[in-house]
């Protein structure tokens, strides 16, 4: 007894021995600085990221709405929780192999021998009852760290989902946000372009009006009713473009699409310049890097646990205080109580002591194989993710920085054609000209405004990708 107690006390204080690799984050090379990141035109003043909620940043009541139904009602966000959920529970299960297993095994026996056996004596009896009611003890003494292991792997993968849920959360309130501003631009867009059916539809008037006259020809009359119904065109298939944005924003607060009803906003091209971070602090920003390093860590750990499955895997096991007898009737009496230290041959429901793999079929070094090149394929995967992340940044500055001087080029050109539409009318007052000389000024100056919008609207999606890109106020929880 004494014995395999030291034996027992050696073997736990042998429980130190691991063999996965030293963790540790991938190197990456890492620019200083972004190569759109110097001086460029700025239409609003930079604003640092300081919260989750980066939505709040435009002032805008009805957003801040359907970005809190959207972190209620969203099916991805719910579905990538319910990920993380399950990832907690695998990691759990792993942790639960650190401590003992104990267990109530009762097993009533009634059994008859063969008479004619030759290990059989003469004197014994053939059938007999065999009653055990005993608590057993099973637990690994984990030399290897194989379940040590196996629980930092878990930990790893389940602080990846949680990462997985910030990512798919930031996407999404993105994606809402982008369709609610694109939606403002499109009821922007219709009133310019409804006015431009207006437009066409006068000219279209006064040219039958000069037909009749016999001051316009046929052709002339013929052409006007095609602008006219090109217009109308225009702005029909905005408002189509309106309605499906509109189906689109009710996906994605987790509704019916005839549930929805957005009160038409004018979009008021106002934006924001979020800081971009250096390009080294940008690794502790976004979430779906971090998922990527926990993930090369998962994999680390698991080289570990495989290399460890080629090593005896030790159990300690015991009988605590049972009880077994021929009859029921003395079957707690003190002289029918057992117990064991080890695993006892009559019973197979106890782990052996020592379990060693001799030969598998190379299986164990296929398994070890498998679990370095996920590893590899791990860093591989972290090592695109930062790659992915710094064009994304880059990819957004470029257009904030473009789409802020075609705004200025725009501007110019918008003024412009509403002082040569100004000229125009002051002419047509004048009784020097019809309306036929205003209208082709007044659609100029339409779509010269309606061109404005559309970069505008281009430069507010911008800067709301580069909040996601740069992780949208996100810190590591």
């Amino acid at each position: 007894m004494r014995c395999a107690l030291l034996i027992i006390l050696a073997l736990l204080l042998l429980n130190s021995c691991s063999f996965a690799p030293r963790s540790h984050i991938p190197p990456i090379q890492i620019p200083l600085k972004y190569k759109e990141a110097g001086k460029w035109i700025k239409l609003d003043k930079p604003v640092p990221l300081k919260t989750n909620a980066w939505w709040s940043l435009f002032h805008d009541k009805k957003l801040n709405e359907l970005e809190e139904n959207l972190d209620l009602y969203n099916e991805n966000i719910h579905l990538a929780a319910e990920r993380f959920e399950k990832a907690v529970a695998l990691a759990q299960i792993a942790r639960s192999y650190k401590y003992p297993s104990i267990n109530l095994f009762g097993n009533p026996v009634r059994q008859k021998y063969s008479t004619t056996s030759a290990s059989l004596p003469v004197s014994a009896r053939t059938t007999y009852n065999n009653y055990l009611l005993s608590p057993f003890f099973i637990y690994e003494i984990d030399v290897w760290q194989r379940v040590h292991n196996a629980l930092v792997a878990s930990e790893h993968l389940a602080l990846a989902s949680k990462y997985d849920l910030a990512t798919v959360r930031l996407s999404m309130e993105a994606e809402l946000a982008k369709d609610y501003f694109e939606l403002q631009a499109f009821n922007k867009a219709q009133q310019i372009l409804d006015q431009n059916v207006k437009t066409y539809a006068r000219a279209y008037k006064l040219r039958k009006q000069r037909y009749k006259g016999g001051a316009d020809s046929a052709i002339e009359v013929a052409e006007a009713k095609a602008k006219l119904e090109n217009a109308k065109l225009k702005s029909e298939d905005m408002q189509r473009k309106r309605e499906l944005i509109q189906h689109a924003i009710a996906t994605l607060i987790g509704t019916f699409p005839a549930n929805v009803s957005i009160t038409p906003k004018p979009f008021n091209g106002k934006s924001i310049t979020p800081i971009p971070p250096l390009p080294s602090t940008l690794l502790t920003k976004r979430p779906d890097i971090a998922a990527s390093i926990e993930r090369v860590q998962s994999a680390n750990a698991s080289i570990g646990v495989a290399r460890a499955a080629f090593f005896p895997i030790l159990n300690l096991t015991a009988l605590l205080g049972g009880y077994q007898s021929s009859s029921i009737t003395k079957l707690f009496s003190t002289a029918s109580s057992i117990w064991a230290i080890g695993a006892p041959t009559n019973l197979s429901i106890i782990e052996p002591g020592i379990n060693q793999v001799l030969f598998d079929g190379f299986r164990l070094q296929a398994m070890l194989s498998d679990t370095k090149s996920n590893y590899y394929l791990a860093v591989h995967a972290y090592r695109q993710t930062v790659l992915n992340a710094l064009q994304d940044v880059e990819d957004h500055l470029t257009n904030i920085k473009k789409l802020d001087r075609q705004i200025l080029t725009q501007k110019a050109a918008t003024i412009a054609r509403k002082q040569s539409l100004y000229q125009a009318k002051q002419r047509e007052k004048k009784g020097l000209t019809t309306y036929l000389e205003v209208a082709p000024e007044e659609n100029n100056a339409l779509n010269a405004e309606l061109a404005l919008l559309n970069l505008k609207s281009k430069r507010q999606l911008a800067s709301i990708g580069l909040i996601k890109a740069i992780g949208g106020g996100w810190l590591p929880t």
